[in-house]
């Protein structure tokens, strides 16, 4: 086959765009954003096209559901892209493919979950009726954005890659006889390296598959493809996942959702660079807009370079003509399409949808050989039409650097709790007073007489020094009623995360710290899953980070636990003077650089607040630091820079939070 051409389409929910899960049952407005072509279209998500995703798994789907539905999505994709530079020159590249023998590699990149529910391999052609899906020329595959392929350091590329082959029949009878054979005619090829009886799993479980991936590292064979046959299954929460083997339950079955596949492969991600999930719904991203997403999804956001899953059901026979067909045409490298095309090919003479059920997520397409990229690509995922670099807003190449190479820590302030789609009314810094008196009159802990007193000591303009004092003394004031005001306070029963905190979980990133008290952060979720800490187990955090594990450090306490807050003078000094906490401390400033992002929104001694007994430490390390800040004053960026080694990058607007941080992922990555 010839060079590929690659063309990139990639949507935005227009409402919360910076929200990947935030979708409702009813009409959207999606944004189109490119180099030279962009737009806007609404999806209905009405009854019709919710009967259709319900119909669709079954067996043999009605024919006229399923070309009504390949026209709605050929409808939304025209209105989407109107302009010549849109879908009529991406039909003229299709043709082209056709009657050149070079096939395009379409890839679908969607900032809104809900759209991976969608069967795009469905729309339909205009010109000839075909499919996306029938068209061997054009090889459909999905990315979600930013996802970083691990670098396969540890496997040389001169050496054929070693396959696992794992499979369970916990959920019913599996072809596994004639998935061995194909494996084992593949490997004759040398393909890869497999062996039958050392490279099997009979009775798969999640102790099974992580003894023997500890295994193959540890002999220095470490597995670079997996093939997993077993059933899938949706559980009562409307998730899909696989069924294995587990024999410590009384059943001796275990569901395995996407959140638990992905955990297992995790520590592996440097070597495996392709899995096979041959069972149905393994690439079933549950309901629309379903935070945990499906199997396969889950598998490719943690790195893993090529992902091929069923979204719907698969029989036998089609079990059996994919395994055959794909191991038939794959050659081994880590590109996967090629044999893709020979798949779906082999699946259209099977009288099933199985051809279009089949999903290939993938990061890159052809990484070597890739021909400069043409269509549609967005390059910052934002409600609007927006240019690749926001104005008045420069990232400095350090910061760029430091994401690249994952040593980039994310430091969070108040002002991302302040957002104006997070709920919960959270407060200011100076307004953390006045709240704590509202709970004290609403309590009646204290008199009205000595409240105002507090309320007028608080109105004024005071240094951070002093009103670190004053909340010590209003702290002791509050006695056994401090737990139920922070409570209060910081845990409103209708807290939600916005935009920006979904952006921040988004970047991926190693280390995040934060001097906020909410769980904001937490709550926004993210995938892989990140361990929390409060300074009290800074030991913890050194552990985990030192593991190469996903860290929230809070670094004034959480709410939920109230004893860790840090709020008062004499707080400040045990928690700052904590010899984990330094240690702790000390690791980061030596190894990453620090964005602080969310301070100097609304209180002028934020910043500082989280700087508060750490000055030489930052003004003494090696690194520069940096802050995201909203319409500093000049005096205040020399300042900070002058004290504390922290450079200020200026924006004027708390929404272009989400958008900055987008951004930055997408310029380090390209």
């Amino acid at each position: 086959m010839k060079t590929p051409r690659t063309w990139t389409i990639e949507i935005v929910r227009a409402k919360e765009a910076g929200n990947a899960y935030a979708f409702n049952y009813e009409r959207q407005d999606y944004v189109f954003v490119g180099n030279h072509a962009y737009g806007n279209a609404e999806f209905p998500w009405d009854e019709e096209v919710v009967s259709a995703l319900v119909q669709l798994q079954q067996p043999r789907a009605q024919s006229e559901v399923v070309r009504r539905l390949g026209k709605k999505l050929l409808r939304f994709l025209q209105d989407g892209m109107p302009t010549p530079e849109g879908w009529g020159a991406l039909e003229v590249a299709i043709r082209q493919a056709k009657e050149e023998g070079q096939p395009l590699h379409l890839v679908f990149r969607f900032g809104a979950a809900e759209l991976y529910s969608l069967p795009w391999e469905l729309v339909a052609l205009p010109s000839t009726g075909e499919y996306l899906g029938e068209a061997p020329w054009c090889i459909i595959h999905y990315e979600w954005p930013g996802v970083s392929v691990a670098p396969a350091a540890t496997v040389p590329r001169s050496k054929p890659g070693r396959l696992l082959f794992g499979w369970s029949n916990a959920g019913g009878e599996t072809p596994t006889i004639d998935h061995l054979h194909a494996l084992e005619e593949a490997a004759l090829r040398g393909t890869f390296e497999f062996d039958a009886k050392h490279d099997t799993i009979p009775l798969l479980s999640a102790s099974a598959l992580r003894d023997a991936l500890q295994r193959a590292v540890g002999e220095g064979r470490p597995f670079t493809a997996l093939h997993l046959l077993c059933h899938g299954v949706r559980d009562a929460s409307g998730n899909y996942g696989l069924v294995w083997d587990e024999a410590s339950t009384i059943s001796g079955v275990a569901h395995i959702d996407s959140e638990k596949f992905s955990r297992l492969l995790r520590p592996y991600t440097d070597s495996i660079r392709l899995v096979v999930l041959c069972a149905c719904h393994s690439g079933h991203p549950g309901s629309p807009g379903n935070v945990l997403g499906s199997v396969a999804q889950a598998t490719h956001r943690i790195g893993v370079r090529a992902v091929l899953a069923s979204r719907l059901p698969l029989s036998v026979k089609g079990s059996i003509q994919f395994t055959e067909s794909f191991y038939r045409a794959w050659d081994g490298s880590d590109s996967v399409q090629p044999a893709l095309a020979a798949v779906r090919n082999a699946l259209l003479h099977i009288g099933e949808h199985a051809w279009a059920s089949l999903q290939l997520f993938a990061a890159q397409v052809e990484p070597d050989k890739a021909a400069p990229a043409v269509g549609v690509t967005l390059e910052v995922p934002h409600a609007s039409p927006v240019p690749s670099i926001l104005p008045g807003v420069s990232l400095p190449k350090p910061v760029l650097e430091a994401y690249r190479s994952n040593t980039l820590a994310l430091f969070i302030g108040s002002g991302l709790s302040l957002g104006h789609d997070v709920k919960g009314g959270l407060p200011t810094w100076t307004q953390i007073p006045e709240r704590l008196l509202d709970v004290c009159e609403h309590l009646g802990t204290l008199d009205e007489q000595t409240i105002q007193h507090w309320r007028k000591l608080f109105k004024r303009r005071m240094r951070l020094e002093l009103m670190l004092a004053q909340l010590g003394a209003l702290r002791t004031a509050l006695g056994s009623d401090y737990p139920k005001a922070i409570d209060a306070i910081f845990r409103p029963s209708d807290i939600a995360p916005g935009s920006a905190h979904q952006a921040v979980t988004g970047m991926g990133v190693r280390a995040i710290l934060t001097t906020n008290y909410d769980s904001l952060i937490e709550d926004a979720g993210g995938i892989p899953r990140r361990y929390v800490y409060t300074w009290k187990d800074s030991d913890k955090a050194l552990r985990d980070l030192e593991s190469k594990r996903n860290v929230l450090l809070k670094v004034h306490g959480t709410a939920e636990h109230y004893d860790s807050v840090v709020m008062t003078e004499r707080e400040y000094h045990e928690a700052h003077s904590n010899p984990s906490y330094q240690k702790v401390l000390d690791h980061l400033l030596q190894r990453y650089t620090f964005l602080f992002i969310g301070y100097g929104l609304n209180d002028p001694l934020d910043l500082d607040l989280a700087l508060k007994g750490n000055a030489d430490a930052f003004k003494s390390a090696s690194r520069r630091h940096y802050a995201v800040m909203k319409d500093p004053s000049d005096n205040d960026q020399d300042r900070y820079e002058r004290e504390y080694n922290v450079r200020v990058i200026p924006y004027r607007d708390h929404a272009q939070i989400p958008v900055i941080l987008e951004q930055l992922r997408r310029t380090a990555g390209s």
